[in-house]
């Protein structure tokens, strides 16, 4: 993530969420193999945990985990389980601003326009 897109992130979630209290938070589960938007995102949630949002979120770190092949991670979901965001999961790790996938239950994927660094 560049260092322009990664200080509007942290303009955005501590101008927009509030800081919780001093609240611990379970430990990461990959820090080192995540892309460093979603890392910076999960550092600033930490005293913000609203950055992740509620009805379309962003799961908590010890939650992501790989779709039913394990070739993509999961780290997105719509509240009921309808349809979730991930990206391309390999033995490499993930790529510095990956592509995101779109997917409803039983359907293929579809990839965003966007990638990482701009959802």
């Amino acid at each position: 993530m560049n260092g322009d897109r990664a200080a509007a992130l942290e303009r955005f979630v501590t101008g927009r969420y509030p800081a919780a209290g001093a609240a611990q938070s379970p430990p990461s589960c990959t820090p080192s193999r995540l892309p460093g938007g979603l890392r910076q995102l999960y550092r600033l949630a930490k005293q913000r945990p609203g950055a992740l949002g509620t009805q379309n979120n962003i799961l908590p770190e010890p939650l992501l985990h790989t779709d039913q092949l394990g070739e993509m991670l999961v780290f997105g979901a719509e509240n009921q389980g309808g349809f979730f965001w991930s990206v391309l999961w390999t033995l490499d790790g993930l790529e510095a601003d990956p592509t995101l996938w779109f997917c409803e239950l039983d359907e293929e994927p579809i990839a965003e326009q966007e990638p990482l660094s701009g959802f």
